[in-house]
């Protein structure tokens, strides 16, 4: 949306870029959904507004919380070898206030813990408790700042100033504020609406003319999370409350209200509002309900994320771009996939990040199970799509 395309412009001003990359999620993304668009119609999106390449975030990353979502993309980007700045965007748009945060919530200070423990036996879910906690650990005169874990973007650019500061990054931090009165969510509302309509004033238009062509003529319905009813059912009937436990982010009362609410599940929504408590938010609920759907283990989770990102999957590039990824081939830290039929030799000697891609090529086949119009489009295989190249 507008917002998008002006952090791309802006970043390219702010940090003096030669070129812009960008770090796409895939398929299934942080807020615990299908994405609205198959990533090749975003990477596309992106290409056309300023971006010179566009990586894939592995799943495992994009469909995790905002800390392992930072944890990927940071990592991506330092091993690729050839990035000055991180540029993000924020509501509060000050990177000394994001910094001070960001910092207190790494040191963890005995005190800080002994707050949060505290709020949390008084009954506070755990992102209110940690606010509560910050507050008391903050100066008097920053105090204000614990709020700016309300706001979304904020608590995701806190998460990636934490990765920075833990891993000792080599590019600097760029935030630039989010543009008002533009949110994805307004967006997603819109078009999924009965008789939705493309609110092509919140976006460059180009996008909007992809958008309007996605379903008329791209063999795909939107990305509508409603639609995986009935597939998760399906999944759910195969299992139980204790096998479902171990997927990431499942625990074991979670697991229990699933299978006691499962007969509400024909309504996704619903389903979800049953689900969540003040323990547990409506976030956490839907990454839940999507590892469950994907099969994504708590113990894989552990495993592909614990160390850095393995591999940079192009998704997109303009062709101008070409030098910057001869530089990456050449100084990154990181196997460079441009074409997946390359996969198996440039990950030979590394079976745990061949596994993590295959992971990302079935979510995008399940994304595609769901969402593509297969009267009129055949599925295809992650192997025969063809990445975008302007």
């Amino acid at each position: 949306h507008n917002g998008h395309a002006a952090i791309l412009r802006k970043a390219r001003e702010k940090a003096e870029a030669d070129f812009v990359c960008v770090v796409l999620s895939g398929d299934f993304v942080q807020r615990g959904e299908p994405a609205i668009a198959e990533k090749y119609t975003r990477t596309r999106m992106a290409l056309m507004n300023g971006a010179d390449v566009v990586f894939e975030l592995p799943l495992y990353y994009s469909l995790g919380s905002a800390e392992f979502f930072a944890r990927g993309a940071v990592s991506l980007i330092n091993r690729l070898g050839v990035c000055d700045a991180l540029v993000f965007g924020s509501e509060c748009a000050d990177i000394e206030r994001l910094k001070r945060v960001a910092d207190l919530l790494n040191d963890e200070t005995p005190s800080f813990k002994m707050n949060l423990q505290l709020a949390l036996k008084r009954g506070s879910d755990y992102p209110t408790a940690r606010a509560k906690a910050l507050a008391i650990a903050l100066d008097e005169e920053h105090r204000a700042d614990a709020a700016l874990l309300d706001e979304p973007n904020n608590l995701l650019a806190i998460e990636y100033l934490r990765r920075m500061k833990k891993t000792k990054a080599s590019f600097e931090a760029v935030t630039v504020r989010r543009t008002s009165g533009v949110s994805s969510a307004q967006i997603r509302t819109s078009i999924l609406a009965p008789h939705g309509r493309m609110p092509r004033a919140k976006m460059p238009e180009v996008c909007a003319v992809l958008l309007n062509e996605y379903t008329a003529h791209g063999g795909y319905v939107f990305g509508d999370p409603a639609l995986l009813a009935e597939r998760l059912a399906f999944r759910l009937a195969f299992d139980s409350s204790k096998g479902i436990a171990g997927y990431a982010d499942v625990s074991d009362e979670l697991a229990s209200r699933i299978y006691k609410n499962l007969p509400a599940l024909s309504d996704l929504p619903s389903f979800i509002d049953l689900l969540h408590t003040k323990d547990m938010t409506e976030a956490r609920v839907k990454r839940a309900l999507m590892h469950i759907l994907l099969q994504m283990s708590d113990e894989a989770l552990l495993k592909y994320t614990m160390d850095d990102t393995v591999y940079a999957r192009v998704l997109g590039f303009r062709k101008d771009a070409q030098p910057l990824l001869n530089k990456i081939k050449s100084v990154g830290k990181i196997p460079l996939i441009t074409k997946l039929a390359q996969s198996q030799k440039l990950l030979a000697d590394d079976p745990q990040a061949l596994r993590l891609l295959q992971e990302d090529i079935r979510a995008s086949l399940v994304y595609d199970q769901c969402f593509l119009r297969k009267e009129a489009y055949p599925l295809k295989s992650e192997f025969e799509k063809q990445i975008v190249t302007m």
